[in-house]
């Protein structure tokens, strides 16, 4: 999915980081009622923590983790049995980051091992991708003919990058998300391709939803409209990554602008809870639903979250923030963004090869170029 354009690199950093976590301690609320995460409601929520974060944080299993609501150390065991209590489980990533595509796919295999009949959610699939993601999971057809025939190569880093070569995003599909298809077939599992079409997420912006529910029906199963737009958090945070240093003050285009974005953004969130839900009302229902998503959507659990609630209310989650990070114990920024948290710092990369004379080029309006993370989006 796109992602927004180059801000100030302080509000950048809101995508991976900012939270008002005390205004969530102990369980968030919504329209659709109380949340209340998984490890709060257990006997040892209010005691210290027996484990201990690892010597030596090693991807995908061995890294610092902690309960995003108290801080506690947790173990992978500790992950695990919050997937065994919740029917679905959210797991926020930034999307450029490789350590914690790991991480996600160590997640899903562990899930479809301990937990026969469960499936996998994708938003890097879109709902009319869904017959070639079933063709490849049948062996009909191969990684390259589903790459063709869906926008996988829109994912991962540079996906907004006209200059990447086809066979870079190829190779970035290949590492990062693949392997999660894989553990999946290997698994004989659903995939579920979760997300709306980005032509119809396009029309949100610019006409509105009212022009979406005009659609010939067999286009509306395609996407979900919300019911009502956000507010609180969800909305605070998306002006603020969108507008930048013009939060405080935006012109009247400028809140236009913004708030035809949100609608559009509310339109993948919708679409992607109605999906999960759609599966869990099912004749045949998976036993449990992993969701890879964006970690902007999940961010303190609303966004995604709150559309899944109000599409089944009453369903079990579990929220899992992958932060690109060698933190050692909860961040104050990070308490509260999920039920756990997962410090997965980044490998360190070789230094690119550069002439003497070469000169770095500046850009022309000296902002730093976002990073392909964990963002708000914008068509």
């Amino acid at each position: 999915m796109p992602h927004v354009p180059p801000a100030p690199k302080r509000f950048i950093s809101l995508l991976a980081g900012m939270t008002l976590g005390a205004a969530l301690l102990g369980g968030c609320s919504s329209n659709t009622g109380s949340y209340r995460g998984y490890y709060l409601t257990r006997p040892q929520a209010n005691e210290p923590s027996i484990a201990m974060v690892p010597a030596s944080p090693t991807p995908p299993r061995a890294l610092a983790m902690f309960e995003g609501d108290t801080g506690r150390v947790a173990t992978w065991e500790d992950l695990m049995e919050g997937v065994a209590w919740a029917e679905v489980i959210f797991l926020g990533e930034a999307h450029d980051h490789g350590e914690g595509h790991q991480v996600q796919t160590a997640i899903v295999t562990d899930t479809l091992a301990r937990f026969p009949g469960s499936a996998v959610s994708m938003e890097m699939f879109e709902r009319n991708d869904q017959e070639a993601v079933d063709a490849y999971l049948r062996g009909e057809i191969d990684v390259a003919t589903l790459v063709e025939r869906t926008k996988s190569l829109g994912w991962g880093v540079g996906s907004d990058d006209k200059e990447l070569p086809a066979e870079k995003r190829r190779e970035i599909w290949d590492a990062f998300y693949q392997p999660t298809v894989d553990a999946a077939k290997a698994a004989g599992a659903r995939v579920i391709a979760a997300n709306a079409p980005r032509d119809y997420v396009r029309k949100a912006r610019t006409d509105g939803y009212d022009a979406l529910r005009e659609l010939p029906e067999a286009e509306q199963a395609l996407f979900d409209v919300p019911d009502s737009l956000e507010g609180g958090i969800y909305k605070r945070r998306f002006n603020e990554v969108m507008l930048g240093e013009d939060a405080n003050s935006p012109t009247a285009e400028e809140r236009r602008r913004v708030d035809n974005g949100f609608r559009s953004q509310q339109v993948w969130d919708a679409t992607m809870g109605r999906s999960i839900a759609n599966a869990l009302m099912s004749d045949h229902p998976p036993t449990k639903v992993v969701h890879l998503v964006g970690g902007f959507h999940v961010d303190n659990r609303v966004g995604t979250v709150t559309q899944l609630l109000r599409a089944r209310p009453g369903t079990r989650v579990l929220t899992i923030q992958i932060v690109p990070d060698d933190a050692r114990t909860l961040s104050r920024e990070d308490r509260g963004r999920a039920d756990l948290v997962i410090y997965a710092a980044r490998a360190p990369q070789p230094e690119p090869e550069t002439k003497p004379e070469t000169k770095p080029e500046a850009t022309t309006d000296g902002a730093t170029p976002p990073p392909a993370g964990s963002t708000a989006h914008e068509e």
